[in-house]
């Protein structure tokens, strides 16, 4: 299927993602390392920085950079704007964030909901 990773793809997501976030600077971390956000521009540019805690462009850009870490990049784009929904738009605006996420489920979770398991 179009922009659906194959089973093999989906059980190599991680299931526990270390992310954190500091609003000086819209700095992001995954498991400990700095997110860059110029890969996720080349790809969709739509913001200068991260945010996070609404719907907007920020957040957006967030979202795509995190899932280009862990997916291919047709595969994100098909997915980050409710990546961000889903999770990016729940950590508090503004404010520092951490957070573990379980990639894994949380992509099974999207990927079911566009071909309406």
């Amino acid at each position: 299927m179009k922009n659906y990773p194959t089973p093999e793809r989906i059980q190599k997501l991680p299931t526990h993602v270390h992310i954190k976030g500091d609003p000086n600077g819209g700095r992001v971390w995954l498991d400990g390392k700095e997110l860059d956000i110029k890969p996720s521009q080349k790809v969709w540019l739509k913001s200068e920085e991260f945010a996070w805690g609404y719907g907007g462009s920020g957040p957006a850009q967030l979202a795509l950079a995190i899932l280009l870490n862990y997916l291919p990049k047709e595969v994100a784009l098909s997915h980050f704007q409710k990546f961000k929904f889903r999770v990016v738009g729940h950590w508090p605006v503004h404010k520092p964030f951490e957070d573990v996420i379980n990639l894994r489920e949380t992509m099974i979770q999207l990927f079911n909901e566009q071909v309406g398991v």
